[in-house]
């Protein structure tokens, strides 16, 4: 794969990322256990470029991008020491904004925070060639490697590669032609910065009580982060949009590896009242039904095939940037799901994962949270992400706090 242009979901994201207000980076986060330094973790992005192709491209111009072509350039790497467990959150800010604007640079770096025998292990990713669930998989398989090397032993490189899938074929589900809605009003910029929080809780009762009621996950989830927003915050409104993300993997035939590197995903929205009184199962299941309906017609495809239409008229980065906004109270969940690795490498431990990226200008209001899940060792691993300067940081935790509390007591 020397060079090769662009499929649709890769166009929108350099798109998106054209304009002034914001990259589109995301990090994984992995707390670990073990001793690792950056002469081993180099070692290991080296065989990690070999098992995925895609980690050695970079765009082909550093403004208006058509093609990926092979980066000659090893992964960025730096080291700082680790100081305790939240200290990701400072590297992450700083990551999720610092671009990846020069050509010949791969789409990805990496941040070891270097403790005594624990740490914690950062990689940030452009949208363009990776989502939240790939990227898991690719920190689960750079951890096997240094495992090997830590044993002298040669690196199993036997990966799934980055086979394209021809987007057209998901049309099937979605037979409609898109008509283009009128541009949004245009909302003001604010400089805003994404902050974010994490915690963890016991994974097993919200997923039984979930499968209980016969619902997705990602219900129970948005229905738990409505009900927090609107009893912590108290907004004057109960009417909530409720967004969450949909990734395309399972929809083609036969389904995408979770392994295989790429972004494929479009987003989902509902509206939902709300009250401090409002049932968690009664919320969950209404949006499970409301979203569901829309995933079974096909409502995911046809947003796909819209950004498609766009794209083909033409549309400016600062235009996808608008369609792309927050309701005024909207709330969002990308859920990874369940995290079908142990974590366990014999001589290295992970012992959580969790992702954050940058959400500016999504997040337009106090009201907007977006909630990021995964399922790992027994645990639901949460991050809460939030405007820092629409949000005092003492209400996003409090939000945190009784999300955690909801699901807590399922």
């Amino acid at each position: 794969m020397g060079v090769r242009a662009l499929n649709l979901f890769e166009k929108s994201e350099f798109l998106l990322d054209s304009t002034p207000s914001g990259t589109r980076n995301f990090c994984v986060v992995g707390t670990y256990e073990g001793d690792l330094d950056s002469t081993l973790v180099n070692r290991g992005l080296f065989y990690l470029q070999i098992m995925h192709p895609l980690l050695q491209m970079s765009p082909n111009s550093a403004e208006k991008v058509s093609h990926f072509v092979r980066s000659h350039a090893r992964c960025p790497l730096r080291e700082d020491r680790y100081t305790g467990p939240d200290q990701w959150r400072d590297v992450v800010k700083d990551e999720v904004t610092r671009r990846f604007n020069k050509v010949d640079e791969p789409l990805w770096r990496i941040t070891l925070l270097k403790g005594e025998g624990k740490g914690q292990l950062i990689v940030t990713f452009h949208h363009a060639i990776a989502d939240g669930v790939c990227a898991m998989e690719v920190m689960n398989h750079l951890f096997s490697i240094l495992s090997s090397l830590k044993k002298d032993e040669v690196p199993d490189l036997d990966g799934t590669g980055e086979g394209i899938p021809d987007l057209t074929s998901l049309y099937r589900l979605s037979p409609a032609q898109p008509t283009i809605p009128a541009s949004p009003s245009v909302r003001v910029n604010r400089g805003c910065h994404t902050s974010f929080l994490h915690d963890i809780i016991p994974a097993e009762n919200v997923v039984k009580w979930t499968k209980d009621q016969r619902i997705r996950m990602n219900a129970t989830l948005l229905a738990a982060l409505a009900l927090a927003v609107r009893k912590v915050l108290n907004p004057k409104y109960s009417d909530f949009s409720a967004m969450t993300a949909v990734n395309f993997r399972s929809s083609f035939s036969p389904p995408i590896s979770k392994e295989t590197l790429g972004v494929m995903r479009t987003a989902l929205s509902d509206k939902i009242s709300v009250s401090k009184e409002s049932d968690l199962a009664a919320v969950a299941s209404t949006l499970h039904q409301g979203l569901y309906t829309q995933l079974q017609n096909g409502k995911h495809v046809a947003n796909l095939k819209l950004i498609e239409a766009l794209l083909e008229k033409g549309i400016t980065g600062q235009e996808l940037r608008r369609r792309s906004q927050f309701p005024k109270n909207g709330v969002c969940v990308t859920n990874v799901g369940n995290l079908e690795f142990s974590g366990d490498y014999g001589n290295l431990t992970l012992n959580d994962l969790f992702v954050c990226a940058n959400a500016v200008p999504f997040l337009q209001n106090g009201n907007n949270f977006i909630l990021a899940t995964a399922s790992f060792r027994g645990k639901l691993s949460m991050s809460l992400w939030y405007s820092e300067e629409l949000v005092k940081e003492s209400d996003a935790k409090a939000v945190l706090e009784e999300l955690k509390a909801i699901l807590s007591s399922l």
